[in-house]
């Protein structure tokens, strides 16, 4: 069955399992979220989840990332749009610009 794609504000598709409408407005992509306990919290959760870099599979400086961007429509806290990648892949996907998914 192939994913079901919905529209974010903007009317860009992303598959229905990362939107965020159901997150309070202070949390959703357009807004700023940084700062706040439920990013670092996703943010932990992820890194705990994966436990490993997605790319060279390194267990020491490691960072949640967006598989899709939220300035592209991803979820900002869904767990589907999360993987780990240390400090250095992280940088190196930032270099080329890629939004791929790593891990499988």
């Amino acid at each position: 069955m192939s994913p079901i794609y919905l529209l974010d504000r903007r009317g860009h598709p992303i598959p229905a399992d990362q939107r965020d409408d159901h997150l309070p407005r202070h949390l959703r992509a357009s807004q700023r979220w940084r700062s706040t306990a439920a990013a670092k919290a996703w943010a932990r959760a992820v890194v705990e989840r994966d436990g490993e870099c997605a790319r060279c599979h390194a267990t020491t400086n490691l960072q949640a990332d967006h598989v899709v961007p939220p300035s592209e429509g991803g979820a900002m806290l869904a767990m589907s749009n999360g993987q780990t990648l240390c400090a250095g892949c992280n940088r190196d996907k930032s270099d080329v610009g890629g939004g791929e998914e790593i891990r499988g």
